[in-house]
């Protein structure tokens, strides 16, 4: 009988320890986990606000000389400087943040392709090609976005942190198709 405590106790002892190391090492690979998806965000935050600067100096250069796209341009010069002014924020990263950010992204993806397009900057010679070198330096922009959206998404899966993705629309990716192709 006493051989058979002792063993019992035994038991519960391996178990309590094999328990503590599982929860050691669980708790480990979450905060390693938490680093990694704030790492990559910061590079997404990085790339994002890269694009926004771009976008603040275009918008400012059409405002110079096409009076005609005034609210659209202003508009979009004002989210971009959201978007900057949010990147360089230290504002604690939960879902919520993460959705306002593609929110705003998104909007400005739409509104940088409608100035692109828009009749008055087309039938403008002297502005396309002002705007050609905004748009080589979007698209390096994007290229840069993309991976870093892809990384920062894969860590947060790897996570189990689906609530924090940076989710991608029909609409996003046709405007980034279209970028790439101009």
């Amino acid at each position: 009988m006493l051989n058979k405590i002792k063993f019992m106790l035994a038991v519960k002892i391996i178990i309590s320890f094999i328990f503590l190391v599982l929860m050691t090492t669980t708790q480990s690979f979450a905060q390693t986990a938490d680093k990694d998806i704030q790492a990559k965000w910061g590079v997404l935050k990085t790339a994002l606000k890269a694009r926004a600067v771009l976008v603040i100096d275009m918008t400012n250069d059409i405002l110079k000389q096409r009076k005609e796209i005034k609210k659209l341009v202003v508009s979009t010069n004002l989210i971009a400087k959201a978007i900057k002014l949010n990147t360089d924020s230290s504002k604690k990263m939960d879902s919520k943040m993460v959705k306002a950010f593609y929110a705003k992204n998104d909007s400005l993806e739409n509104q940088i392709f409608e100035i692109l397009v828009s009749p008055e900057i087309q039938k403008d010679a002297a502005m396309v090609k002002k705007i050609d070198g905004f748009v080589l330096k979007m698209d390096i922009a994007d290229k840069a976005i993309k991976p870093a959206k892809r990384n920062y998404n894969a860590a947060c899966k790897a996570a189990k942190r689906e609530d924090l993705l940076y989710e991608e629309t029909k609409e996003t990716k046709g405007v980034q198709k279209v970028f790439s192709f101009l």
